[in-house]
């Protein structure tokens, strides 16, 4: 397999990287401190197809939610599932591999095959999905365009409080249900947005009897619509009370939309302010307020999404507390006044930063850190004042800090990620709540970039810090230019790929692979020569075995979902397959299935960045460690000190691994210049001997054999 690896220290990678869709279900919970559940949706909300049958309709998605905080954990790297929606109230259920390279709220043309089995328990109560023979993409997604105050109401809900077949009205009262909109929910986005977001009650009606039930959310919400005159449309929002009775219903169903203009339905069974905010915010265009736990590591080694674990945000788990809305999500909803925010960047000399109490709605009420790949960290404080004065008294139940916080933005079901500043062990995760980073001056880094942040003091007014960047390593690369430091994965985001089988600057295969946010791998999987792409989704790898757009040709799974994972032929036999990375230890598979390890090693030092390749010819790839502009090369896959080390380059290059001409023995290396690279032929110090111009300087490169003749060369990944 032939690798980028700019010069980044190591990172794992812990959650698909996905782009919140424009039209996307999400579940939720109505009891105080409970998570989202999954609701049934028997075989009445999906209508079967039959074979070759040519559906056409809106692709939209649902996050399947587990129903409590340790399942949110074991399954925060699954996937969407995902409908075609034909008509009003009737869908047409699909693999979601088969459509991830479609853009989710577009109107889609797709030829279905037959039903195939889900490999997510979320899955077992639903109509069997159909196979997706072909895709096309119809009519882009729309946006959803800004609106505009009318009577002082930016975004108008209706109420519809109905009751479905077998069920009866609970105490709640449509005078309830309103002036919990009216009240408190519209209050606090009021609040958080600045008055940017006005939220009024319309329309109202009380008990109406309908049809159609929960298993249908569709048939559902357009029964409700039409019996009101509900018409969507930006701004506008259709919430439908169901009763407490309601059999096989969720507490919560909410659609995501793309902005605070979107629009949307939802439905809920009760009138907690916590859940109502919540699913508004889903409308508004936000995923949820999850925490990364790493074993006593800030974001590096062991990892885990607990999902909803993100109590300082709406967008957490519901419960009876409401704070501020985190600063990423502010930002995503473009909720952050222009000079609210510094930013620094991963080349920023240090600085120090006055923090306001993000409760305060005043000053500098977060700092963003925009890391070499692309990643925004960002840092606020969160002290007794405001939307957050709960966190000063006995109300605190949770016992959550004040102090400064450390999020990560992120696209997908979880659009932002609370990091522990404090982190404890693995065994001691279930009871940590302290996760703020230490008062007093006390050291807390993180990023490729190596962000140092110290908290220099904090009092009720405000939280002054300092910020620092730089690294033992080298600098990250521009975002776009690099790749996930030398392990086999490509980088950068996504679904279009252009391939080049010689180096003429042009490419000769395009295609469309997984989704735009996916993370990729390349290697070869099937041994025929030819190198080609695997999409990662946690613990589970997606081989597509020829450079061409369709599904998986086989899914398998290999170590844990927050493990750094390498490619590499390790015994010879022409097959690329696994080895996960944790430190400096290296657990490496040579089969493409689920399985144990088959070798374990130590090389190199647990922050070092490490290549992949068969650095002397013989048919087998093994590791080098790169620190700088040097390289450490181990020519056998064992433990132990170099076979060798040179110079190439400057330590802020982007470099590429491969076997560049049929007379070279081995792989060797290529530094990346903007869309220039010089390629070396001998693993030795000296001038390239070939330049190459290829792709943008925007684009995502990476190297491999997509002909199998024995040369690699380039491709790039680009988004959109």
């Amino acid at each position: 397999m032939r690798v980028e690896s700019p010069p980044t220290a190591w990172s794992p990678t812990v959650t698909a990287r996905r782009r919140p869709p424009t039209r996307l279900l999400v579940l939720a919970t109505a009891a105080a401190a409970v998570l989202p559940v999954l609701p049934a949706l028997p075989a009445a909300a999906d209508d079967a197809a039959p074979r070759g049958e040519t559906v056409v309709g809106e692709l939209v998605q649902a996050w399947p939610e587990p129903a409590s905080p340790g399942a949110a954990v074991r399954h925060a790297d699954e996937g969407p599932l995902s409908w075609i929606e034909t008509a009003p109230g009737e869908a047409v259920r699909v693999p979601t591999d088969d459509v991830d390279h479609l853009p989710v709220g577009a109107t889609v043309e797709v030829v279905v095959g037959e039903p195939v089995a889900d490999r997510t328990p979320a899955a077992a109560a639903l109509e069997p999905a159909v196979e997706v023979l072909a895709a096309d993409v119809v009519a882009a997604a729309p946006a959803a365009p800004r609106v505009a105050a009318a009577d002082g109401v930016t975004n108008a809900v209706t109420v519809v409080m109905v009751l479905p077949p077998g069920s009866a009205p609970d105490a709640t009262s449509l005078a309830d249900l309103v002036s919990a909109v009216d009240g408190p929910v519209a209050d606090f986005w009021a609040r958080q947005s600045d008055g940017a977001l006005r939220l009024r009650v319309t329309g109202s009606s009380g008990w109406l009897p309908t049809s159609a039930g929960c298993d249908s959310p569709y048939a559902l919400w357009n029964e409700a619509a039409a019996r009101v005159g509900w018409r969507g449309g930006p701004g506008q929002h259709l919430l439908v009370h169901l009763p407490s009775t309601a059999g096989g219903c969720s507490a919560g169903l909410a659609e995501v939309g793309s902005s605070i203009s979107s629009g949307g339905r939802l439905y809920v069974r009760g009138t907690a302010t916590s859940v109502l905010a919540h699913e508004l915010g889903h409308n508004f265009g936000l995923g949820h307020a999850s925490q990364l736990q790493c074993d006593g590591a800030v974001e590096t080694g062991a990892c885990r999404v607990a999902g909803y674990a993100d109590w300082y945000d709406v967008m957490g788990v519901s419960w009876d507390q409401l704070g501020s809305l985190g600063a990423p999500h502010a930002a995503r909803l473009g909720l952050l006044p222009p000079g609210a925010v510094p930013t620094v960047s991963a080349a920023a000399p240090a600085g120090q930063f006055l923090l306001s109490p993000l409760g305060a709605r005043t000053g500098s009420r977060a700092v963003r850190l925009l890391d070499g790949d692309g990643d925004e960290y960002w840092l606020e404080y969160r002290s007794a004042t405001g939307q957050d004065s709960w966190l000063g008294t006995a109300a605190n139940r949770r016992r959550l800090e004040s102090g400064v916080v450390l999020r990560l933005a992120r696209d997908g079901n979880d659009t932002s990620l609370l990091l522990d500043a404090t982190p404890s062990r693995t065994a001691l995760w279930a009871g940590d709540v302290a996760v703020a980073l230490p008062a007093g001056g006390a050291p807390v880094s993180f990023g490729d970039a190596r962000f140092t942040v110290r908290v220099l003091e904090a009092t009720g007014s405000g939280a002054r810090i300092q910020v620092e960047t730089g690294q033992a390593g080298p600098v990250s690369a521009p975002p776009g230019t690099g790749g996930t430091g030398g392990t086999g994965g490509i980088g950068g985001t996504g679904s279009t790929y252009f391939l080049n089988d010689r180096f003429t600057g042009v490419a000769n295969r395009v295609f469309h692979y997984g989704g735009p946010a996916d993370d990729v791998l390349v290697g070869d999987w099937n041994g025929d020569g030819v190198d080609t792409l695997t999409v990662r989704r946690g613990n589970t790898f997606h081989v597509r075995e020829q450079n061409t757009s369709g599904a998986a040709d086989h899914v398998f799974a290999y170590g844990d979902p927050g493990d750094a994972v390498l490619v590499g032929d390790w015994d010879g036999d022409g097959r690329d397959t696994l080895a996960v990375r944790r430190g400096n230890r290296y657990f490496v598979t040579n089969s493409v299935r689920t399985g144990a390890a088959d070798v374990v090693i130590t090389y190199g030092d647990p922050g070092d960045v490490v290549l992949v390749g068969d650095w002397d010819g013989d048919g087998a790839d093994s590791l080098t460690v790169r620190r700088g502009a040097y390289y450490h090369v181990k020519n056998g896959l064992s433990t132990g000190v170099a076979d060798s080390t040179f110079g190439y380059g400057e330590p802020q290059d982007t470099v590429l691994v491969g076997r560049w001409g049929a007379g070279q023995r081995g792989d060797t290396l290529a530094v990346r210049r903007g869309a220039v690279y010089h390629l070396r032929f001998s693993l030795t110090s000296g001038v390239a001997d070939l330049q190459a111009a290829y792709g943008d300087p925007a684009d995502t490169a990476f190297s491999g054999d997509w002909d199998a003749d024995g040369v690699d060369t380039l491709g790039v990944r680009r988004p959109g």
